[in-house]
């Protein structure tokens, strides 16, 4: 989500195909690839190559479609948003989401988006999150331990997913923002 020229998606696949070179080298490491962007046409010119690349060789599937995590994913009157309609659609089939430097870009405009985003994704899918300091990464934390509040779907309890930091951000005394060196990075997984 995202994805702007794909180099996160990039990134997965090279280290997919790295832990599976003894396994199965020749075998394909994803079955689908969606990239979701706000100016996906705009990234074309670099997506149109990148799937030339990894198609069919790595992913199977691969394509890109528009995004924008300032629009919920549902509307107030339960009907999918227009201009998110393949997010919506992608959200309850894919196992993984990548999102970097996303939130920071779109500071606070994303919530509802994202808390309707974890209501919907299918259990043991995975998040990854990375962005240039933690303090949106912060915000979503104490964004998705809210229960029942305004961006929820309905009021079911279905929206579990626990949080484990990949960096130092988990505390304030470990990092200083002005001496941090690469991005605060968060893993979420769904639990229920």
């Amino acid at each position: 989500i995202g994805s702007g020229p794909g180099n996160d998606l990039t990134g997965l696949v090279a280290y997919l195909r790295q832990q599976r070179q003894n396994s199965n080298p020749q075998r394909q490491v994803l079955q689908t690839a969606v990239a979701l962007d706000w100016v996906e046409d705009e990234w074309q010119c670099v997506m149109k190559p990148l799937r030339k690349i990894l198609t069919p060789h790595f992913i199977k599937s691969f394509t890109s479609q528009s995004c924008d995590i300032t629009h919920p994913l549902i509307t107030g009157d339960g009907s999918p948003c227009t201009i998110n309609c393949a997010a919506l659609e992608y959200a309850v089939l894919c196992d993984i989401f990548l999102v970097s430097y996303l939130l920071t870009e779109n500071r606070g405009n994303w919530e509802v988006f994202f808390s309707q985003l974890f209501q919907l994704v299918k259990p043991g899918s995975l998040f990854y999150f990375a962005e240039p300091t933690s303090w949106q990464l912060q915000k979503l934390l104490k964004m998705a331990s809210l229960r029942n509040n305004d961006n929820m779907l309905d009021d079911t309890d279905n929206t579990s997913v626990i949080f484990l930091w990949l960096d130092s951000s988990f505390g304030t005394n470990l990092q200083e923002i002005d001496g941090r060196l690469g991005p605060a990075v968060l893993l979420g997984m769904k639990t229920k």
